[in-house]
């Protein structure tokens, strides 16, 4: 369950008051299995309630500029959260099929939840700064965000290298530069100041128009973070290639006319020297339904799912949804 309250003061300040409740029951088995690896395989019976209070303040400044053709906004942007600790989740046999990975970048630093799924959840009380900016004239754009997080307990349920190692956060940042609406560069990042190392760092590059498209990208992690549940961690540690550093890059390209479209797109790890996925969709869409066949190939073994193949194909009616069928 999920309640905001947005509000603004004379200051021009705007606010919002987040109150939410998560709730969950599980039953499961074979809990011994990659990627719990817990040292016992009968039913368990588990779950967890968190409650979560979260209080969020924008403050932007607006001036207008390039006599009348541009605005610029500085933004400040303060939040605090509080909810229960909850600890090390990893002994508790809860299960963990969506959580593999915790995301701190810019596009989490103010989410009440930086796992990639609800399977584990951040907890405690804690607090984020940032700083947004924008200047924007002619078609042209320039937009940022800088910010770092606070929290009060350091949890054993992030992997190393989170960016949250200590009780201030290692800071996060992303710049985008648009020259013109056929042309859009992005770069993001994590630094930690204590090992003195850039924790993470992406590069995407966008550019063409509707008929043809392209986009390009490199992702660099100091350890490859998909491969630490790869092999039981709790009797071992990570395998060796969990130590390896992430070096990808990947492409794709993009096209659309009228009611059809195309795409497809590659990823390949430099420093495993493999591809990590490829894939392709081919569409048709009208203003009463859609349909789209895609095709995806994965290299690599992530949570338990080994090297695969799948075809999907997805029958969209605008007014019921969205139906699939796995090939």
């Amino acid at each position: 369950m999920n309640w905001n309250r947005p509000f603004h003061n004379v200051l021009g300040q705007v606010w919002l008051l987040t109150a939410r409740l998560d709730a969950t029951v599980y039953q499961a088995s074979h809990l011994y299995e990659q990627p719990l690896y817990y040292t016992t395989g009968t039913k368990q019976t588990t779950g967890w309630v968190l409650p979560t209070v979260a209080l969020k303040m924008n403050w932007p400044f607006m001036r207008s500029f390039a006599h009348g053709h541009g605005s610029q906004v500085l933004e400040p942007i303060v939040q605090a959260i509080a909810a229960p600790n909850m600890g090390n989740s990893a002994t508790r046999l809860i299960p963990n099929e969506d959580s593999l990975q915790y995301e701190f970048t810019d596009s989490t630093l103010f989410s009440l939840n930086r796992y990639t799924g609800t399977d584990r959840l951040d907890g405690g009380l804690r607090a984020n700064i940032g700083v947004h900016g924008n200047w924007t004239w002619r078609g042209h754009v320039v937009d940022f965000l800088v910010g770092e997080s606070i929290q009060q307990h350091v949890t054993q349920n992030r992997i190393a290298y989170s960016g949250l190692s200590h009780t201030l956060s290692s800071p996060v940042a992303r710049v985008r530069v648009s020259p013109n609406r056929y042309l859009d560069l992005t770069a993001r990042g994590r630094y930690d100041p204590w090992r003195k190392k850039l924790e993470y760092g992406e590069g995407l590059l966008s550019v063409g128009v509707p008929i043809f498209h392209v986009n390009a990208g490199y992702i660099y992690e100091p350890v490859t973070p998909y491969y630490f549940y790869a092999t039981n961690y709790r009797l071992n540690g990570p395998t060796d290639v969990y130590e390896k550093p992430t070096n990808e890059v990947s492409a794709g390209v993009s096209t659309s006319f009228k009611q059809y479209h195309a795409s497809a797109f590659m990823r390949r790890a430099l420093s495993r020297r493999e591809f990590v996925s490829l894939g392709g969709d081919i569409g048709y869409s009208n203003d009463c339904f859609g349909l789209d066949i895609l095709a995806i190939k994965q290299y690599t073994s992530i949570g338990g799912q080994q090297r695969n193949t799948t075809v999907l194909f997805n029958l969209t009616f605008k007014t019921i949804g969205t139906f699939g069928i796995n090939g």
